[in-house]
């Protein structure tokens, strides 16, 4: 790590507060950076390598990430992009009274065929996507990331859920591991 990561790093680090482990998946902690204002800045942090299926999903917000430790592999989904598409089912995430963790699912978006690009961010590295792009992650053990969170410029989010046989698969779930406040 360059030395001014390094001091950004350990930085951030004391500036951290409100976490919520297993944010979305087994291990990764998200916490607030410092306070409020136009926006949130977040930390994410992950005690293992998530391994597991984050389903599919659009934010509310654009965004912006710095990797500070670890790797991360950002997978954006595309309509009708790609040399072998595959199928999902469009949802609508709607927003629910009591925040994160609890979620409302519309499944009457219909069914469209999404190409997949991956792209792994190191130490350094800078990425961002907009409210409207869709896309799933995974975090490396150890891996510490700064999320710049724009306002909010969509009431909804989309997820995608696999589409075979004929048939929704459906993924999506917010189970009562997910989402723990200290």
């Amino acid at each position: 790590m360059t030395h001014y990561l390094y001091e950004l790093d350990r930085r951030v680090l004391t500036m951290r507060s409100k976490p919520v482990r297993n944010y979305a998946t087994p291990g990764l902690t998200s916490s607030i950076v410092g306070g409020e204002g136009r926006g949130v800045v977040r930390l994410f942090e992950s005690d293992r390598d998530t391994r597991e299926w984050i389903t599919p999903h659009s934010h509310r917000f654009d965004f912006t990430c710095l990797v500070l430790e670890g790797t991360v592999e950002n997978i954006l989904f595309t309509a009708g992009a790609g040399e072998n598409p595959n199928r999902y089912a469009i949802a609508t995430l709607l927003p629910v009274e009591g925040g994160l963790g609890r979620y409302e699912l519309a499944r009457n978006g219909g069914v469209a065929s999404f190409g997949e690009t991956s792209t792994t961010y190191r130490p350094g590295d800078v990425y961002g996507m907009t409210a409207k792009q869709i896309h799933s992650i995974r975090f490396s053990r150890g891996a510490r990331v700064l999320f710049f969170e724009g306002p909010q410029v969509s009431d909804t989010s989309v997820v995608l859920e696999p589409f075979s046989e004929g048939r929704i698969v459906e993924t999506f779930e917010a189970r009562s591991w997910m989402f723990d406040r200290d």
